[in-house]
């Protein structure tokens, strides 16, 4: 997997650091050739003036280092400090073209001028320049220092851009936290162009000093930056509803994007402190496999550890690499556990490995609340599971909570006494039902909730349930989205999101599922009302889709009428959707198809590239192919992405039979039942975030509320009207 060490590295470098045998030469270098910069920003440990040219190796010793380079290593990444403030700098990447290695620079822009553009592009062998962006002009000269830092940073990515790719880096740190999204009409003017977004880091005193201790050095030696201030302002619900603005906005229009490091979201609760790495073993280092060389011509292991494990001025690189120094040093940070400093730190990565050796947690104890056909399938799928424990269920209704519990071997409660012995619950009620559960939950102290969609049907209750979710922020509460976690809107998110397309220009899909004709008659009656409607029964799951995708649309104009069912106003709509960005986007959906059948067609238009995914009444993916100037690039994959999930699903349960115990009728719904439930046990333990928050269930309640208010009142509803 891209960004990801391999199965085999991974074991290859525990075992070698472990054992202290000799790890394989590093295939990747670092080089600092400065640590001087000729800015102070705020977030940076270089703002300070204790570092001199002196200091650094001549371009003769560089050059002599540089020849030591094992032939394994194909690629140099030229980092400092500012590297470009290095008198030498052309050379140095000349004499890395020499070496057939291909150089990556990270730079602040500043003296990315014509001319320097020039010179590295003639030596033929830089294939990306990173450069650090904080926001509009403002945000960033403030940040940067030059009060001209922006406009001639962006005077100068113009330029380079029509010779070398672009990777514009925004740190996300308080003073930029709703700024960043600002930056895109800049982004735009930049050609051949990818763009990141990564969490400032900073390190308690008392983190820098135990790791100082720990390795014998002081606290500057670590060049970390000491905490003040530079962290978000903001909670991590409000983190990830941000950091997804900017991921969506990137994705309406083209640009290629990433977190660094690429699952941010799943590890927000750490990544803001939350969780303590040295508790945490099933963790190590992805630095281990790459070499890093500091201005003095030292081998040192990383941005922060720079001790020095020899100097190449001195000794050969394979003499250093595998020397009682830096084996040691491995060592320690495999048996002994990483640095405190680790805890930091993205590439500190979890090993598989190292976890399956980890004594198992207890199970989470799930109770459930409401006893209609999808609780059936939490509750089958939760005894299976040997994460998990079913402690019981709760019912309005006594009668059917008691045959409900009976036929699940489990016991039936007050929502109270459910709420005691259960570490999580689940909602599977009527969504009319769904605030007056939160609110009971909120005033028993609170528990983790996984809450069946909608999030509520009137826009008042959705925001009394974000107030809810604020005063519970302890506790994961999280929205169950099974189209979200399906291997089908997987397949085309990944398609959307893959820079081939470019920048989406328009999009069509038809979402057809059948509901029998009495669907609407049972269920208490709340089936005839707003929230059992196409909208928000079934269309909801296409608009939490494209929410996730592309965010909130500007307007929506939608129709509705009756194909079949008689029992309520219109069982069809058909939607328009206009985003801020150009992009348009039709939607049909109805709930008079095929009865038990599940049909969808999904086409987008790119500016480079269109994709196509279709499947049949199955809901098995008969079509998914990427068409780029009209040439077919990828062949139709006929293959039934569900039985992907099937399969997982046999391998987790040992066996078919098992596998279709816990199914009803189609298999993909209660197939990607699983996916939700294991996302939603990392999150109850700390490890990630859920995906599906109450943030990201009511904006797609504002998407449903135009839909809805456009058909009744048979207008364009812009969403600003809803807010």
């Amino acid at each position: 997997m891209k960004n990801q060490p391999t199965v085999l590295d991974e074991e290859t470098l525990i075992d070698a650091a472990r054992e202290c045998r000799s790890l394989p030469l590093p295939r990747e270098v670092i080089i600092e050739p400065t640590d001087r910069c000729n800015m102070r920003c705020r977030m940076c440990f270089y703002a300070n003036d204790h570092f001199r040219p002196e200091d650094e190796m001549s371009f003769d010793e560089i050059a002599y280092c540089i020849a030591k380079l094992p032939a394994f290593i194909k690629r140099c990444t030229l980092i400092g400090g500012e590297p470009l403030i290095h008198p030498h700098i052309v050379g140095i990447v000349g004499l890395l073209a020499e070496r057939n290695i291909s150089v990556g620079i990270s730079t602040n822009g500043y003296l990315l001028k014509p001319e320097m553009s020039n010179s590295l592009a003639a030596l033929g062998n830089v294939d990306k320049i990173g450069v650090s962006l904080d926001g509009p002009a403002d945000v960033h000269n403030e940040v940067r220092g030059p009060n001209n830092a922006f406009q001639r940073t962006m005077e100068n990515l113009k330029y380079a851009s029509s010779h070398f790719p672009i990777h514009v880096v925004s740190v996300f740190h308080n003073g930029n936290e709703r700024r960043i999204i600002e930056l895109f009409p800049f982004l735009e003017e930049i050609d051949n162009l990818g763009f990141s977004v990564e969490l400032a880091r900073e390190y308690p005193c008392e983190v820098l000093e135990e790791t100082a201790g720990r390795y014998g050095v002081t606290v500057d030696d670590l060049h970390m930056k000491v905490e003040g201030g530079m962290g978000p302002a903001v909670g991590i619900t409000e983190i990830e509803k941000l950091l997804k603005e900017v991921r969506n906005k990137a994705t309406c229009q083209g640009i290629p994007f990433h977190f660094i490091p690429p699952n941010t979201l799943d590890l927000l609760p750490s990544l803001m402190g939350k969780t303590n790495i040295e508790a945490d073993s099933g963790k190590f280092c992805t630095r281990l496999l790459k070499a890093r060389i500091d201005p003095r011509g030292n081998m040192i292991h990383c941005y922060g550890l720079r001790m020095p494990m020899g100097s190449l001025l001195e000794k050969n690189f394979e003499e250093i690499w595998n020397g009682d120094a830096y084996k040691a040093f491995r060592h320690g940070l495999v048996d002994d556990g990483l640095a405190p400093i680790c805890g930091y730190c993205f590439a500190a990565q979890p090993s598989q490995r190292a976890m399956d050796a980890l004594p198992s947690p207890p199970p989470v104890q799930f109770g459930i609340v409401g006893c209609g056909k999808i609780a059936g399938a939490y509750a089958r799928l939760i005894r299976e599971l040997p994460e998990c424990e079913l402690a019981g269920v709760s019912s309005r209704s006594a009668e059917r909570g008691e045959r409900f519990a009976a036929d699940h071997e489990t016991e039936a409660f007050s929502l109270q006494t459910l709420a005691e012995k259960a570490d999580a619950l689940i909602l599977t009620s009527e969504p009319g039902a769904h605030i007056e559960a939160l609110s009971e939950i909120d005033e028993l102290g609170g528990k983790h909730v996984l809450m069946e969609k909608p999030l509520a049907a009137a826009l008042e209750d959705c925001r009394l349930a974000l107030e809810l979710r604020d005063r519970n922020a302890s506790f994961t509460w999280g929205i169950s989205s099974q189209m979200r976690f399906s291997p089908l809107m997987a397949t085309i998110r990944e398609r959307v999101r893959d820079s081939l397309v470019g920048r989406p220009l328009s999009f069509s899909i038809q979402f057809s599922f059948g509901r029998l004709e009495g669907y609407y008659g049972e269920g208490g009656g709340w089936r005839k009302n707003m929230e059992g409607n196409v909208i928000f029964n079934q269309g909801i799951h296409v608009l939490d889709f494209l929410f996730d995708l592309f965010g909130l649309p500007e307007a929506i104009n939608c129709k509705g009428s009756r194909k079949r069912h008689r029992d309520v106003p219109f069982d069809t709509v058909d939607m328009r959707l206009c985003y801020d960005t150009g992009l348009e986007g039709d939607l049909m959906v109805t709930v008079a198809g095929q009865p038990g059948g599940r049909l969808m067609r999904f086409q987008l238009t790119g500016e480079k590239a269109e994709v196509s995914i279709e499947t049949d009444v199955a809901g098995r993916v008969v079509l998914a192919e990427t068409r780029h100037k009209g040439r077919k690039v990828e062949a139709p994959d006929n293959r039934p992405l569900w039985k992907k999930a099937a399969r997982s699903l046999i391998r987790h349960f040992g066996s078919e039979e098992k596998r279709r115990r816990l199914l009803y009728g189609d298999p993909s719904p209660a197939a990607d039942l699983m996916p939700q439930i294991m996302a939603f046990l990392k999150a109850v333990r700390g490890k990630t975030v859920y995906p599906v928050t109450f943030g990201d269930a009511y904006g797609v309640i504002l998407m449903a509320h135009a839909a809805q208010t456009s058909c009744e009142e048979e207008r364009e509803v812009r969403l600003k009207e809803l807010l």
